[in-house]
């Protein structure tokens, strides 16, 4: 089919895939109009708007300037859009007001575009222009009376799916099961499953936005993977719900930077609803971390009606939990952490107080209180802890990342365990490291767990890497421990684990309780004892009381 100077393909297969994926009104091939036709932005249709901003993806890039996430050329008509929201402004208004063949495309490839467009100019497109039966059929297809935010509870069993995963549902006058879902995911090969983890963090990957059945998804959360399913449905309008519907169809074909940190589901559903009101506001969600949890929150907080909650799980108790209201995603602590604690630090005979200060940047871990939260499942990120005693402050441990995935099903039987981490600490290994040094260590053990009663049971083969700049260390051992997390938010840990290295067989013996006690929704009182000893240096013990708050 000619397109100006070019030529684009088209595909013309009829099902909701195809029609979303279909190039028939790529962007791309939409040719410049000519400067004739050029008309001026109108006074309400500002290039700072809000409603612009969020339409183009567009997000503050220092002084004053504008960057979009979407790298897609086909995105922009303007050829400096992407950096440029006063540009692709006028361009795309001198598109509109063009030439019939030029306003057709442009309105088929950018409908909710079009709508603001319109609204803010008091002026309505070249006639014909609205013409545009595969962008029909597909609304057709789609039916969408309303839209239900959608959290698929954390899957320790995934590296992908321990934060949990929002998406939304396009409600439709059929049966929830067979409406459509919209899901955003990373684009990720088969053979990529290991390195997933490293990949994800760095941005090797791209994301992209998906239309399917929203049985597909429940049958994978709940079958596949035993993952509750969360439903609120939003108090959008008709027309909110139409521009949803359209945004979504501009994003055909569009590729945005995924992290698994920041720029992941949970953020680009808060920047997919930032195009209506009233989650303007939401979009572009600051800070280095951003947890699909944390947005689910944020979504509800601005108004949503709780409806059903899938739930496929052999655990009776987080089924009890569920139905009761108190194990609702929303209903979770804050993901982020600050905790100051004091206590007392013993080296031989050696005592001193001790002060400590800790910021977590998220998620949860295992003596935080369990409402909305998987049970047996913790996950630390950027945990700096820093420790005075006799009137010195130095950096305790730095972790990367600390996960324990303990969760087993309620009955007999054992499953499989594991628990992983990787930081910086001063936890004593044996004297052929600097002593008391603060190493690099690494950690990964595997095992097996069962549920009695309510307390989880666990026994691990760990394997423990440390090293100075000087020197490093390979150790191998059992863990056995324990974790009770109770309907009344109170928590219990311990563990006892032998650790034997390479460097002449030397072991060192280790042992920890931890306790939790939640105060209310925003504040956790926190007790610690921990006792480390081996060849080569004395005993160490720390008794260590805290106040950890959430934000």
């Amino acid at each position: 089919m000619p397109y100006g100077s070019g030529t684009c393909p088209v595909l013309r297969r009829r099902t909701l895939t195809a029609l979303l994926a279909g190039s028939l009104f790529s962007p791309a091939c939409l040719p410049t109009p000519p400067a004739a036709t050029s008309a001026a932005v109108p006074a309400t249709a500002t290039a700072t708007a809000t409603a612009w901003l969020n339409l183009l993806h567009y997000r503050p890039n220092g002084n004053g300037h504008h960057r979009s996430d979407v790298p897609d050329g086909h995105f922009f008509v303007s050829a400096t859009g992407r950096d440029d929201p006063q540009a692709e402004l006028q361009a795309s208004l001198d598109r509109l007001h063009g030439p019939p063949a030029d306003a057709r495309r442009f309105a088929c490839a950018f409908p909710a575009r079009t709508r603001w467009l319109e609204a803010q100019s008091g002026l309505t497109a070249t006639p014909g222009s609205r013409d545009c039966p595969e962008l029909a059929r597909w609304k057709a297809e789609i039916g969408a009376r309303g839209v239900t935010l959608l959290f698929a509870s954390a899957y320790m069993g995934s590296p992908s799916s321990m934060f949990g995963h929002t998406l939304l549902r396009f409600d439709s006058d059929r049966p929830a099961l067979l409406s459509y879902a919209v899901n955003f995911a990373a684009r990720v090969p088969a053979e990529d499953s290991l390195s997933y983890p490293f990949k994800g963090l760095t941005g090797r990957y791209t994301g992209q936005f998906s239309v399917l059945p929203y049985y597909q998804k429940l049958r994978e959360y709940q079958h596949l993977e035993q993952r509750a399913m969360w439903e609120y449905r939003l108090p959008l309008t008709a027309a909110q719900t139409e521009t949803l519907v359209d945004h979504i169809w501009e994003l055909k074909n569009v590729s945005f930077p995924y992290y698994f940190l920041d720029e992941n589901c949970g953020s680009r559903m808060l920047d997919v609803l930032g195009v209506i009101e009233p989650y303007a506001r939401l979009a572009h969600a600051p800070g280095p971390i951003v947890v699909p949890q944390d947005v689910f929150k944020a979504i509800v907080a601005e108004g949503a009606e709780r409806g059903t909650v899938h739930l496929v799980s052999p655990r009776a108790e987080l089924i009890a939990a569920a139905d009761a209201g108190i194990a609702a995603p929303h209903a979770g602590h804050a993901s982020r952490q600050i905790e100051i604690g004091a206590g007392r630090a013993t080296r031989g005979r050696d005592h001193a107080d001790a002060v400590s200060f800790t910021l977590a940047g998220g998620y949860h871990n295992l003596l935080d209180p369990a409402d909305g939260y998987p049970p047996g499942a913790g996950i630390d990120f950027f945990r700096l802890g820093l420790r005075g005693a006799r009137g010195s402050l130095r950096v305790e441990s730095a972790d990367l990342v600390d996960i324990q995935s303990l969760q087993t099903p309620a009955g007999d039987g054992w499953s499989p365990v594991w628990r992983a981490g990787l930081g910086l600490s001063r936890r004593h290994v044996p004297h052929s490291l600097v002593h008391d040094a603060l190493s690099l260590q690494s950690h990964f053990g595997a095992g097996f767990g069962r549920q009695v009663g309510p307390v989880m049971i666990h026994g691990l083969l760990e394997l423990r890497l440390a090293g100075t700049p000087h020197s490093a260390t390979l150790g191998l051992g059992p863990r056995l421990g324990f974790a009770y997390q109770g309907r009344s938010g109170i928590a219990l840990t311990g563990a006892a684990s032998r650790q034997t290295f390479v460097d002449g067989g030397r072991t060192v013996d280790s042992m920890e309780i931890a306790a939790g006690l939640p105060l209310d929704r925003d504040h956790t009182l926190v007790g610690q004892l921990l006792q480390t000893r081996g060849d080569g240096f004395p005993a160490v013990r720390s008794l260590m009381l805290g106040l950890r708050r959430y934000f």
